[in-house]
């Protein structure tokens, strides 16, 4: 399931970060966007299901949970 993560520092606040992320489902993309928000100390992130944005880099978790982030290349 793709969806769009956007990271803000609280509701208000201007938006911090936009990214593509790939899950295999709704709870799993949940997850995986709060373990990343907590990491980046955010205190409000948004999830946007079946959603993708072309300028945006993609969240990726691998092995053992771990979070990376892939940017886009352009050819």
């Amino acid at each position: 399931m793709q969806s769009t993560l956007t990271l803000k520092a609280d509701y208000y606040a201007p938006t911090i970060e936009t990214l593509n992320l790939d899950a295999r489902g709704p709870n799993e993309a949940q997850r995986i966007a709060d373990w990343y928000a907590q990491s980046k100390g955010c205190g409000y992130w948004e999830l946007k299901f079946n959603q993708y944005s072309p300028n945006s880099a993609r969240l990726i978790r691998g092995r053992n949970n771990q979070l990376r982030i892939e940017n886009n290349a352009s050819i």
